[in-house]
């Protein structure tokens, strides 16, 4: 949707758990080895997910994902490993197959 030097925001469409979609936005901020996506507008959650890159050898890098989102109805804090390895999968996926 929109993008410059130190951001992009994008929007995609999503579906929600009940079946339903929405769409949703999100700032992605990037710096050698991080990248940030910061929830602009999500009809359930609030909050980011910060990726880090960390050089382990030659041939070896560790990616880090950290999850922080919270209910904006409730104000739980999310903390459902199943979003964070399906986010890993489709990165996974998605490197491995421009490569």
């Amino acid at each position: 949707k929109e993008k410059s030097s130190d951001y992009v925001i994008r929007e995609m469409d999503i579906a929600l758990p009940n079946g339903l979609k929405a769409r949703i936005s999100e700032k992605i901020t990037y710096a050698p080895y991080r990248v940030k996506f910061q929830i602009i507008d999500h009809p359930i959650y609030r909050g980011h997910v910060d990726n880090l890159a960390e050089k382990i050898s030659d041939h070896e890098t560790q990616i880090t994902y950290s999850l922080y989102w919270e209910n904006k109805n409730t104000g739980e804090i999310v903390s459902n490993n199943d979003i964070v390895k399906n986010a890993v999968l489709k990165t996974a996926d998605y490197i491995l197959k421009s490569i």
